[in-house]
């Protein structure tokens, strides 16, 4: 998350790109709010109330449920799931995305 904040989030803030952290219904929201807070997280973050990630049948090579990207445009369409954060791939992604 620390890297997303870095170079997607402050990168794109205000530029039409939206960016939510979704953590598991399984964690406490103290250790999620020390774990933002530590570092320095401005984006907005959710709990997955209903572990819907877990009920997700996810595309082969896509490892299940979190840490996960999900990069979605602008008619709510999944463009890409990773298990991975690779800065350069979603950056290239997100710049394509926003010109469409």
């Amino acid at each position: 998350m620390p890297d997303i904040e870095a170079s997607i989030w402050k990168k794109y803030k205000g530029k039409g790109v939206e960016v939510y952290g979704l953590y598991s219904n399984n964690e406490k929201g103290a250790d999620v709010a020390a774990f933002i807070k530590q570092n320095g997280i401005t984006f907005k973050t959710v709990k997955d109330v209903n572990d819907t990630l877990n009920k997700i049948t996810f595309p082969l090579g896509v490892k299940a449920p979190y840490p996960r990207e999900v990069i979605v445009d602008k008619t709510l369409t999944i463009r890409a799931i990773r298990s991975d954060f690779n800065v350069k791939e979603v950056d290239t992604l997100i710049q394509k995305l926003l010109k469409e």
